[in-house]
């Protein structure tokens, strides 16, 4: 994989991650929601950033 296809998983993470956030759904919502299932960077990357977000909202707690 190179550089433009790393930062496009990247931007397409960014995309599931904000349209998750805006309806108020997980990111396994929007991603099962998806037309083209995205590619596995993208995957890992979506649920990865989930998951570190909800910890650091449970450390929060």
């Amino acid at each position: 994989m190179n550089v433009d296809e790393r930062s496009d998983a990247r931007e397409r993470a960014l995309h599931l991650l904000y349209e998750a956030q805006s309806k108020g759904i997980s990111v396994e919502e929007v991603i099962g929601a998806q037309v083209v299932e995205p590619d596995e960077l993208v995957l890992v990357l979506a649920r990865g950033a989930e998951l570190a977000s909800n910890r650091a909202d449970e450390l929060r707690a």
